[in-house]
């Protein structure tokens, strides 16, 4: 059966394997969906710990993977000087941004919209022009995407590596 269309509880399925059996895993489901979807399959990547390591195992599948990251005018500037260096070595990452106004401390009165402004809407701006037909995303379990209503085929290779 294929990885993609697998529906096994992934959580009871990736807590019994190892290390490399879960890095084994990812690898061949970002083959699978990179050979299902191509040029659609992008990588969403926040620059995070797991964001870099799904772009790490993505750019092992293929070097011509693409993918994007979304900042907010909030990100450390330490952030912003990794995230310039990430995208001089790899000029197929894209950055998304909204620099629209928001109302001051916005993050406080109202923080489903900051989110929306500042996140999801670049995000959604960034599937539409890459043409996005997959999405990789190194999001741990537990964190929600709520806010995009179930994307879709976006594709966490691991709960935990």
């Amino acid at each position: 059966m294929s990885l993609l269309q697998n529906r096994d509880d992934v959580k009871e399925l990736v807590k019994n394997l190892n290390f490399k059996e879960k890095v084994e895993r990812a690898l061949a489901l970002i083959k699978e969906a990179h050979e299902k979807y191509g040029d659609g399959l992008v990588v969403a990547n926040s620059l995070g710990k797991d964001s870099v390591c799904v772009w790490d195992l993505a750019k092992k599948v293929s070097p011509k993977i693409r993918g994007f990251i979304v900042t907010t005018r909030f990100k450390p500037k330490v952030t912003i000087q990794f995230m310039k260096e990430t995208v001089a070595q790899y000029p197929e990452l894209k950055v998304y941004k909204n620099d629209e106004p928001i109302p001051e401390k916005l993050y406080e009165t109202d923080p489903d919209q900051c989110c929306d402004i500042l996140k999801v809407q670049p995000t959604r701006r960034a599937i539409e022009e890459m043409k996005v037909a997959c999405w990789v995303t190194g999001l741990r379990w537990k964190t929600r995407l709520g806010f995009f209503r179930r994307p879709p085929r976006c594709l966490r290779p691991n709960r935990w590596l």
